[in-house]
């Protein structure tokens, strides 16, 4: 299964672009679309292209996507999905988590939701405001409750983004940015 655009564009709006590096809620620096940069990635400190973001964000949302469809056992609407992608992204976690072991057990939505919205609202300890709205997002989102809205992407942008997320995420794994 892949990310739809619209889960593309919930997570543009959640990450936001920035070319240049700053430190996140946590105090990790990133850039581009909430890419965390790694210590073998310094020369990203000097700031990227928005094409050089783009790649980044291609690159992390394949390792989100992977992640979902490797740990989580049971069919997926594209919602729920979507709301899976957007939430590993954001956590790295899928892997090691209350959440998969529920999703796969069968929990009923209600359950889930409930679950979704009252864990990882902190950043460092402290209570984030940003990520309580993000949660209660997914979650809705896993819910069914999709929200429709602009992409952000003009249409033939999204397709070709689509359409290079979905060629990395089937191919071998490897960088899709060798010359960064």
């Amino acid at each position: 299964m892949n990310i739809s655009g619209n889960g593309i564009s919930q997570l543009q709006k959640y990450e936001g672009l920035s070319l240049k590096p700053y430190r996140d809620a946590g105090g990790l620096w990133t850039i581009g679309y909430g890419h965390l940069i790694k210590s073998n990635e310094s020369y990203l400190m000097s700031g990227v292209t928005t094409e050089q973001a783009r790649k980044l964000f291609i690159e992390d949302i394949a390792i989100s996507v992977n992640r979902v469809n490797k740990y989580i056992k049971v069919p997926l609407k594209q919602w729920e999905f979507d709301a899976l992608v957007s939430w590993d992204f954001n956590t790295g976690k899928i892997h090691k988590t209350e959440l998969t072991e529920m999703i796969n057990a069968g929990a009923p939505v209600e359950t889930v939701y409930r679950w979704w919205i009252s864990h990882y609202l902190t950043a460092s300890g402290n209570p984030s405001p940003g990520l309580v709205t993000r949660r209660n997002d997914e979650a809705k989102m896993y819910a069914g409750n999709v929200p429709v809205g602009p992409t952000g992407l003009p249409v033939m942008e999204l397709l070709l983004f689509s359409l290079a997320l979905y060629l990395f995420t089937n191919k071998k794994p490897g960088k899709l940015l060798p010359g960064l």
